[in-house]
């Protein structure tokens, strides 16, 4: 029970500062009195209030009784105006915990991936808000996993399917597909009502007509083509038309690139004027990341891609100014001894070397094109997965019992 003079706080103007000194007074000593009010503040605060709060006191509460915070979970998701949003984005939070605590590591991961079946009921809304009010301490059992996959399997129209995981929730104003692949929770896009929606997404500019069926299968290159001939407006305007206009300029622009390396131009030698078209189009790339860079802010970093371009605009930086600023080449012609001393140069063989490894980084880039087609993103996937493992275990070998795998209790 709660002390009326609690219930009668102004959550709005104190509930802050409450939930920071509840925190602070559970790590002194864990009282069931003290989880009762931090879930009755969880339920009254708004839900972008709420999860702020949980996110900046995570080191906190990730130390406390695991059943106490499921259960604090569990208020937000019952309170909160987007249940499914709200259990898909606590899955990441108990995953991200997971991460951080590999003693019970485990137990974060059971919670996360039942936080992820109860999203599934995010189809309806109103029989989310009746289940979450029935089920109290028993929310996560069995049965109520195959209601969700049942109610499920009553949705026929994919259309209201695509609405609803594309409505904007009150976390970040970040929609279901949103923090799904935010936070990569793979367990809630491998349902198998997703690919059909990827699909009349990728391929169909106006996806949501509904004068047409979603697509079924993927489309073949040929019927790509023909839209291109035949309705050009559909293909540039769809996903799929984008992402190939972009595959095509930037392989022209790496040939360029290639082709500037085989004409051997040196940095001492005059600026031709195929090599200033080179630098307007490293400007235009430039440009372009810094602008996507103050679009998007923080989430920028969140795709391993982007620190790849950082990596081609630094060393674009860096030739730039080894090239215009340090003035080291003859507005006439050279003599051949002197050529010789500024082609052996320290100057010269900084440069080389940054040229080349600027084309190795512009090429490498080019697989990230392969990674949406079906036969190579997943052999893709594979390798850099296992690229990763090899320099994990390299830099930051572990012992060999780290490796053997934990006896569960049996108990």
């Amino acid at each position: 029970m709660i002390p009326r003079i609690l219930r009668d706080v102004d959550i709005y103007t104190y509930g802050k500062s409450l939930y920071y000194f509840i925190v602070h007074q559970l790590t002194v000593k864990d009282r069931d009195s003290l989880w009762n009010y931090l879930n009755y503040l969880a339920s009254c605060l708004p839900n972008v209030v709420a999860v702020r709060l949980l996110e900046e006191n995570r080191a906190q509460l990730a130390k406390l009784k695991m059943e106490r915070l499921d259960e604090l979970c569990q208020t937000m998701i019952q309170a909160s105006e987007f249940p499914a949003a709200m259990s898909l984005y606590l899955a990441a939070f108990m995953q991200q915990c997971a991460h951080n605590d590999l003693s019970r590591e485990e137990q974060f991961e059971d919670i996360s991936n039942k936080y992820i079946e109860v999203s599934y009921l995010m189809y309806n809304i109103t029989m989310v808000r009746i289940l979450l009010s029935t089920f109290t301490s028993n929310i996560f059992i069995y049965l109520f996993v195959k209601i969700a996959q049942e109610l499920l399997q009553q949705i026929e129209s994919d259309h209201l399917l695509a609405i609803m995981v594309e409505i904007p929730c009150g976390i970040d104003d970040m929609s279901i597909f949103d923090i799904a692949l935010r936070f990569k929770l793979t367990n809630f896009l491998d349902f198998h009502r997703f690919p059909p929606l990827m699909l009349q997404m990728w391929y169909r500019f106006e996806y949501l007509d509904p004068q047409t069926n979603f697509i079924q299968i993927d489309r073949s290159n040929f019927k790509t083509l023909r839209t291109l001939a035949f309705s050009p407006k559909y293909f540039y305007f769809s996903p799929v038309g984008q992402y190939l206009i972009q595959a095509f300029l930037y392989l022209f622009y790496v040939l360029y690139v290639s082709w500037i390396a085989y004409l051997q131009i040196y940095p001492y030698e005059p600026v031709p004027p195929q090599e200033w078209l080179l630098w307007l189009l490293n400007l235009g790339y430039v440009s372009f990341e810094v602008v996507q860079l103050m679009l998007e802010g923080r989430d920028y970093f969140n795709g391993l891609l982007n620190f790849w371009d950082i990596g081609i605009c630094v060393v674009w930086i860096i030739l730039a100014f080894i090239r215009f600023s340090v003035r080291i080449y003859h507005t006439q012609r050279t003599s051949h001894r002197s050529s010789l001393y500024e082609r052996n140069s320290s100057n010269t063989t900084t440069y080389m070397f940054f040229f080349g490894v600027e084309c190795v980084l512009l090429w490498t880039r080019v697989t990230s094109f392969f990674q949406r087609n079906p036969s190579t993103g997943a052999l893709l996937t594979m390798i850099f997965k296992m690229f990763k493992d090899i320099l994990v275990r390299t830099f930051f070998p572990l012992p060999p019992f780290f490796f053997t795998k934990k006896k569960k209790n049996l108990l």
